[in-house]
């Protein structure tokens, strides 16, 4: 018997399904409506920010993707509007650049999740504090080997730009 479709499921999102009891995984299912991934209970709120702030990133980069294609005047009779120009759209790439590596970040923190990696610090192999996983969700690491790792300039602090809610709260005032 299939698992009933919600509009979201026919959309192709991911879709969780009410609290399992017994300890049993969560599964997400795919636009087919077929089960697709097993989520560990304890792992279901950080796979649903993750997913968020992965649809969030790829808007992102969608807008980003629009700002370097347009097409830059080449011939303008400023040499300071000229070179402003090319600041800005050099800026526009930087930033594709930092959305794409987030969004690496986050994509791979949801295949931990679906591989049973999720939660263990990669250098270490130790499990990574629950308050550290709530604060950053795509962490590959507990916090003294990511400083120490910083230090060394091994790896780079990963920046997700401007700080919003990876998930909209509905207000009783809008209708929503």
């Amino acid at each position: 018997m299939k698992p009933p479709r919600s509009k979201s499921a026919r959309r192709g999102k991911v879709v969780f399904g009410a609290k399992s009891r017994g300890g049993k995984p969560h599964r997400t299912l795919r636009s087919d409506g077929a089960v697709d991934t097993e989520i560990p209970n304890r792992w279901v709120w950080h796979y649903e920010t993750l997913s968020s702030l992965r649809e969030r990133l790829i808007q992102e980069r969608k807008e980003r993707l629009g700002e370097v294609a347009q097409p830059k005047e080449t011939h303008s009779t400023s040499l300071a509007d000229s070179a402003t120009d090319e600041f800005d759209h050099e800026i526009a790439l930087s930033r594709l650049s930092v959305d794409q590596d987030a969004l690496y970040e986050v994509e791979a923190a949801m295949k931990r999740i679906t591989d049973g990696k999720y939660g263990i610090c990669e250098q270490t192999g130790k499990p990574i504090p629950a308050a550290r996983l709530k604060v950053l969700p795509w962490t590959r690491y507990r916090k003294e080997v990511a400083d120490q790792l910083e230090r060394a300039g091994v790896i780079a602090p990963t920046q997700l730009g401007r700080l919003t809610r990876a998930r909209r709260e509905r207000s009783g005032s809008d209708g929503q």
